[in-house]
């Protein structure tokens, strides 16, 4: 695929200079300093929309990377083999005029505007180059990919960096975002230290600006984190993390004689595999439902000793007991 530039519209060229001059008011003082050198790297002008093979020539004297054109989202294998070749996924679409506020499906501006200034950055195309290494080893793991997304969501997308320059913005979703790049630098959202353990089950939310934002204080951390993230993603794996089915209390009452009857909660787990030091069998009560609903903290009762663990839900069997 090609970019085809000769086909865009003088509306698509209003488009990018309102959304380019909306930002760029805002971000000088905002973002990270190496995102905002990568503009002036790359050569991105409010008057011009960018032109991939002009990006590409620079792109390719500062990094090596270049940017791919594709439709839109791709699936997992692709994207992430499309990473490891140095090469960042596109689209050449812009949105309506209707659509400057908010757009659901990333756009051109998403994809380039937000994420290519940091592929002029080293020690962030590193990163993205040994994430995508890490996801196509557990590539045919969906409980895997689901939690190397989730670090890529609290990263690439909704990253914030911490360093002599102050707190910054770096990952694209805020950048091209009208909205969430003041918001995220406000009062009302949690700022907490970047930790790749807390990030894998921490469930992203799409509909609406995040709740909480994970802190880097240098680039190279993010690459640094990378041998814990495929550790922890191993060690879900070994421990074979398999569940039954979420049941209503009432459920477990009708089908089982020995539950006890104390729990309260609405909802309980049963451990179909022996995870962690949970033995198969256990019953676990459901303690947190996350809000996209996606994953579920469930809490263990174990020799006296309260274990809890986070149940994903696609480890979940569709199925009731009977």
């Amino acid at each position: 695929m090609t970019q085809e530039y000769e086909k865009y519209t003088p509306q698509d060229l209003l488009v990018w200079q309102l959304l380019f001059d909306h930002q760029m008011r805002l971000l000088p003082s905002l973002a990270s300093p190496a995102y905002l050198a990568g503009i002036e790297k790359v050569g991105f002008q409010r008057d011009r929309i960018p032109n991939f093979d002009e990006m590409n020539a620079q792109l390719a004297q500062i990094t090596g990377w270049r940017v791919e054109v594709v439709e839109g989202l791709i699936p997992n294998k692709a994207f992430f083999e499309l990473l490891e070749n140095r090469r960042f996924p596109a689209s050449t679409w812009l949105r309506k005029m209707d659509q400057l506020a908010y757009l659901e499906e990333p756009d051109m501006f998403h994809d380039v505007f937000g994420h290519v200034p940091l592929l002029s950055n080293q020690d962030f195309c590193n990163f993205l180059g040994g994430l995508s290494q890490v996801a196509l080893r557990f590539i045919d793991s969906e409980l895997a990919i689901e939690l190397i997304s989730r670090l890529y969501w609290y990263t690439v997308e909704f990253g914030l960096i911490e360093d002599a320059d102050g707190l910054k913005i770096y990952g694209a979703g805020i950048l091209s975002s009208q909205g969430e790049s003041v918001y995220c630098l406000g009062d009302q959202p949690q700022r907490v230290r970047f930790d790749v353990a807390e990030i894998i089950i921490t469930p992203y939310i799409k509909e609406k600006f995040q709740e909480k934002y994970f802190v880097i204080h240098a680039y190279r951390e993010l690459m640094d984190a990378l041998p814990e993230l495929a550790r922890l993603i191993a060690q879900q794996s070994e421990e074979g993390r398999l569940y039954d089915t979420i049941l209503s209390r009432q459920d477990f009452e009708d089908n089982f004689e020995n539950i006890p009857k104390s729990i309260n909660e609405s909802a309980l787990v049963v451990a179909n595999t022996k995870i962690s030091k949970v033995p198969k069998g256990s019953i676990g009560t459901v303690v947190h439902v996350y809000e996209n609903k996606d994953a579920y903290e469930v809490e263990f009762i174990v020799n006296d000793s309260s274990i809890v663990e986070t149940v994903f839900s696609n480890q979940i069997e569709e199925k009731v007991a009977k």
